[in-house]
């Protein structure tokens, strides 16, 4: 007759197994609470948060504030990218953006992360015109003659590798200034050309060479 089986394949008592759990739920709650929070606050009316404030149980659900956000438009871009118009900023007689540099020294985001830049309003520095003039440049721009281009490093494996490690001896100390440019470039020169910089150049041709031409 077949008989249930004690087997256990750890060494930790089913008491110790138990805490476990309920330190590693814990730990999981922990990190999933604060998000579903969040959207609790994204969801809760107005009236909710001057009546009880931030709480996981609102007294009133709504999206005015999504609405709000769709409805500022292009505002809430230069919001994100400038800060409160009258605290971090003003505008000028041009309509451009006048910056609060003390209001500005504990909001300062970087403008050109903003996704798109060309709905932002210029600012005095930029003068006038500012993202048309970025526009016409970008229009201006030409592909490369590359593009589409992968370097297949394998017929120079071994080269790579040791090039990869002279590159990582020299090029963080010589970015910082931790060390001499007047002797370690010279340096980092001979070390490159040594572990076969060249053969790797002369393959990194023969592949574009290939390239155009199959083009």
């Amino acid at each position: 007759m077949a008989t249930k089986s004690n087997f256990r394949g750890n060494s930790v008592s089913r008491l110790g197994e138990t805490c476990i759990h309920i330190v590693v739920g814990g730990f999981a709650l922990a990190c999933v609470i604060p998000f579903i929070f969040i959207i609790i606050i994204a969801f809760s009316s107005a009236e909710s948060l001057r009546t009880v404030g931030y709480s996981f149980f609102p007294i009133e659900w709504s999206t005015a504030s999504f609405q709000a956000a769709f409805d500022m438009g292009d505002q809430l871009a230069v919001i994100l990218s400038e800060g409160v118009e009258g605290i971090h900023w003003e505008y000028d007689a041009d309509g451009l953006i006048v910056l609060n540099a003390d209001a500005r020294a504990d909001y300062a985001p970087w403008r050109f992360g903003m996704g798109n830049i060309f709905v932002l309003t210029p600012r005095d520095t930029d003068g006038i015109g500012y993202f048309e003039r970025f526009n016409e440049y970008n229009a201006r721009g030409v592909p490369t003659g590359i593009l589409g281009f992968t370097f297949d490093n394998t017929p120079v494996g071994l080269e790579m590798a040791a090039l990869t490690g002279v590159v990582e001896q020299f090029h963080q100390s010589l970015t910082v200034g931790a060390i001499d440019p007047a002797t370690a470039v010279p340096d980092y020169l001979a070390l490159l050309q040594a572990n076969g910089i060249d053969t790797v150049l002369e393959e990194l041709n023969r592949q574009l060479q290939e390239f155009f031409a199959n083009r």
